[in-house]
């Protein structure tokens, strides 16, 4: 822990003195203005045990300036202290890092350096062509920013005459999502040993890379955008060896590996409004490490695609529906099946569709200017899961903010993608002082 604050305070102190001598020497204001804010949370979770169980606050500073008449700069950080139940104890844990840490350049192009969140796609939620923000499930909660992992990037960005915008980004480090949840203790009655996460080399050819061009004219015209990506999934496959004894031919443990694999995507989203109401759409082709389809370990190249429809009653209610349509190539469930149960000695609980179907719905609602919730919800039709997250704010006085909500996971069959997460269910109750 003393490592990183000292890591992250080295890293400020840099960043800022340099930012404070560009200011200097440009002869803009130098003032520094602190916002942020102080926030309390109590997570209860529904499975037994409570792992996942934690209390604690949290607190973000931030500060923007110039540097020069082209030239921005905006610093965020965390500081966090929690209790948290794991390992059958209640644990002590403190964090501090950058939320964010850039730097604008404004010329014919628009420069951005550092940690910074970037997300591309129009759809809700559900977002085939977002590839830069990692995800913290375990965080999951009111708010984007406390569940998102903003990634250090270069990112330039051209806007034309015609309202159309070129974006290029380069990711140099990868920085994978948070499961929140640890490998299993037995497969088949063996012990399971998880072994550290295989990450990419820090190599300029492990480096992600974007391109993405769009149109944004009104809201009555046809938005619209084109994109490419190579880099990593950031969530892992998990690789199973088994490990045989020196004086017997039966496995005595499992080693769990998870592994980031490689990954190239080509997409597009759409988005056009009628009226009150409007259309949304994204589709991207990902194509994966078991393209041919015979290694059931690995994710096989594969087509997604979200239609959705939102319409606005009132400034005060918005709701949104949306087919989200998930196909894998070269994939054959029965081999999938009878490769994996020769894995691991028995069937397994759960094997993907070749196509799997959801349908998701999202509500946001103000009922006064101080109270309001929203409301996103996905439910798997192949394969009878569903997941839903629900917040309700108040704005118990000026600056002063309470969020209560609830993450459900369930399904009708053990084993499938939110189904498996069930235990992990909970309630929030959170308070934000904001300054």
């Amino acid at each position: 822990m003393a490592a990183l604050i000292h890591r992250t305070s080295i890293a400020t102190v840099i960043f800022l003195s340099v930012l404070f001598t560009g200011a200097a020497s440009a002869n803009v204001d130098k003032r520094i203005d602190v916002n942020g804010y102080l926030k309390g949370y109590v997570h209860q979770q529904s499975g037994s045990p409570r792992q996942g169980d934690r209390f604690g606050s949290r607190l973000k500073l931030s500060t923007q300036g110039e540097i020069s008449k082209n030239a921005s700069y905006f610093v965020a950080a965390k500081f966090e202290l929690q209790r948290q139940y794991g390992n059958e104890a209640w644990e002590t844990q403190t964090d501090s890092d950058s939320d964010e840490l850039y730097i604008d350049l404004s010329t014919d192009w628009d420069l951005r350096l550092g940690q910074q969140y970037i997300f591309w796609g129009r759809t809700t939620w559900v977002n085939p062509t977002d590839r830069f923000t990692a995800w913290d499930y375990a965080r999951m909660s009111g708010e984007t920013e406390d569940y998102r992992i903003a990634p250090v990037a270069l990112r330039a960005q051209r806007y034309f005459s015609n309202e159309r915008t070129l974006d290029m980004v380069w990711l140099p480090v990868f920085r994978p999502s948070k499961l929140g949840a640890n490998a299993p203790q037995q497969i088949n009655g063996l012990p399971v040993e998880e072994q550290a996460r295989a990450r990419p080399d820090r190599k300029l050819k492990n480096g992600e890379f974007g391109l993405q061009f769009s149109q944004s004219i009104s809201s009555r015209a046809l938005d619209w955008s084109l994109s490419a990506y190579r880099g990593f999934n950031k969530r892992p496959t998990f690789r199973l060896t088994p490990v045989f004894g020196s004086l017997t031919t039966s496995p005595v443990k499992i080693n769990w590996l998870p592994v980031y694999e490689h990954v190239t995507m080509m997409g597009a989203d759409m988005a056009r409004a009628f009226g009150a109401f409007v259309l949304k759409g994204e589709i991207a082709f990902t194509h994966g490490e078991d393209a041919n389809g015979d290694d059931p370990l690995s994710r096989n190249n594969r087509i997604e695609t979200v239609l959705g429809l939102n319409h606005a009653y009132s400034h005060n209610l918005d709701l949104g529906v949306q087919i989200i349509a998930r196909h894998l190539q070269n994939y054959n469930k029965a081999r999938e099946t009878a490769a994996l149960t020769m894995m691991r000695g028995s069937p397994p609980k759960f094997v993907a569709s070749k196509t799997a179907v959801e349908t998701s719905l999202s509500i946001n609602y103000k009922l006064t200017p101080a109270m309001g919730g929203q409301l996103i919800a996905i439910y798997n039709t192949t394969y009878e899961d569903y997941f839903a997250l629900g917040v309700a704010w108040w704005e118990v006085a000026e600056a002063l903010k309470l969020y209560i909500g609830s993450i459900s996971f369930g399904g009708e069959q053990a084993g499938t993608p939110f189904a498996r997460q069930k235990d992990h269910s909970r309630l929030f109750v959170e308070m934000k002082y904001s300054f």
